[in-house]
């Protein structure tokens, strides 16, 4: 798909729940990578049963909210508490960037996620990093909070 052709479609984050993916037919879903993990060749894989869907590198992301390209953003979040959200890495980076561009965004239950490492000599080191550990981000809720 051209960029010129992208327009108004829903940029999904995160891992989608099994009754997400049964339900939605007919659509057009931007799919990031969602790196380290590239969670987004999975989600993809699922969703293109039924629906059509545009894979994306995560820095593609802000030329498309750039060129006002994104109608809203899907959140599959992991865990909700009353305070936040816990959602999978980037999520927050998504998050503030979409609320910068004045994007939409819907929180849906998402399916729980094992994300993997990879195993490469040259990213051991860095994945052995304290702040590549965290599994999950936070996402606090505004009317609680007032951030």
């Amino acid at each position: 798909m051209k960029l010129k052709d992208i327009n108004n479609i829903s940029l999904i984050w995160g891992n989608p729940s099994n009754n997400f993916i049964e339900t939605t037919k007919d659509s057009t879903f931007i799919i990031p990578e969602m790196r380290p993990s590239l969670l987004g060749l999975n989600v993809a894989k699922r969703l293109n049963i039924n629906n059509k869907v545009v894979y994306i590198t995560d820095n593609m992301i802000g030329l498309l909210f750039y060129k006002n390209k994104i109608s809203n953003i899907i959140f599959f979040f992991i865990e909700k508490n009353d305070n936040y959200y816990s959602c999978i890495p980037g999520s927050l980076y998504l998050y503030l960037l979409a609320k910068n561009h004045k994007i939409n965004i819907d929180f849906l239950e998402g399916k729980a996620v094992e994300i993997n490492k990879v195993h490469t000599s040259i990213l051991e080191e860095f994945y052995s990093k304290e702040y590549m550990k965290a599994k999950e981000e936070i996402i606090y809720l505004e009317e609680k909070n007032g951030r």
